[in-house]
């Protein structure tokens, strides 16, 4: 600011709507013609005057904090009765600015997403998760030897060429885990191809697959400070059972039925599944050092 711009502006004073000190005007003994304001305070009763406090547009400092103390002089004249004002510097809850300037200390924290998902994974505090979702299908065609006709006079089975294709649901999501100090890459790599063992994102247990994931360094500095994001990518696949229950990843259809349902649970001869299950939460988890 240059030397001669004001920094506080005061306004015109006011009464107060509520205990308001009296008011009249008199011709100024110093100047005249200029009428003054003489406000008439009553001893007994506290009472108010209201004086707007304007600060420069120009001003960069902080907030300025001002006392304004009234003190009765020695009438001069008779019905005259006269107030002195002094503006006190206050030194205790507010700032001074000798130099102009000032030093702010933000302090950030994360805006979460209050419109979340409320079954979205734990994650470490100062991170949050966003979600997007695909809900879509897929195709898979059946041999026609499994079906018959459901009319006709011998509900003959379908032509050995004939093979009817059945739209199952197949969704795909996408978890993006923001402001990750330090990746778990060993958890990474070894869920991957992997289904949930648990409930997740209200999805049962093995109709869960974990992908993989796209990871991206933000707001680097210097050196290794600085944060990552992760995209996690999933495909979900639940097929409801005449029975109970959803068929997942590792089941598939068979020719003849079980219990009314085509689609079967499958693994080898050793008894292992084509995908392996695993607790997908711990890919919401710091590397350790």
């Amino acid at each position: 600011m240059a030397t001669d711009d004001y920094v506080i502006q005061f306004g015109a004073a006011a009464a107060s709507v509520a205990n308001a000190a009296g008011r009249r005007f008199i011709e100024s003994a110093h100047t005249p013609g200029i009428r003054q304001a003489l406000w008439l305070f009553d001893d007994s009763a506290a009472e108010y005057v209201d004086v707007p406090i304007f600060l420069s547009r120009r001003y960069r400092g902080g907030d300025v904090a001002i006392r304004l103390a009234l003190s009765a002089t020695t009438a001069t004249a008779p019905d005259q009765f006269r107030f002195e004002a002094a503006f006190l510097r206050l030194t205790a809850g507010t700032n001074a600015y000798p130099i102009a300037g000032a030093k702010i200390t933000a302090t950030y924290e994360s805006r979460l997403n209050s419109n979340a998902r409320a079954d979205l994974p734990a994650v470490p505090e100062g991170t949050y998760l966003t979600y997007r979702a695909d809900l879509g299908s897929e195709s898979i065609s059946i041999p026609g030897r499994v079906w018959r006709w459901a009319t006709g006079p011998d509900f003959g089975k379908l032509p050995p060429d004939f093979n009817p294709n059945v739209v199952i649901p197949s969704d795909s999501f996408q978890l993006t885990w923001h402001r990750v100090a330090a990746p778990n890459w060993e958890v990474l790599r070894d869920l991957r191809g992997k289904v949930n063992s648990q409930v997740f994102l209200g999805a049962p247990a093995g109709t869960v697959l974990f992908l993989g994931a796209e990871i991206s360094r933000q707001f680097e500095f210097v050196g290794d400070d600085g944060f990552w994001q992760v995209d996690f990518a999933f495909a979900e696949r639940a097929i409801d059972l005449i029975g109970s229950g959803k068929a997942g990843w590792n089941y598939f259809f068979r020719e003849n039925s079980f219990g009314g349902d085509h689609w079967t649970e499958v693994e080898d001869l050793d008894g292992n599944q084509p995908y392996a299950s695993a607790d997908l939460a711990t890919l919401f988890t710091f590397a350790t050092c």
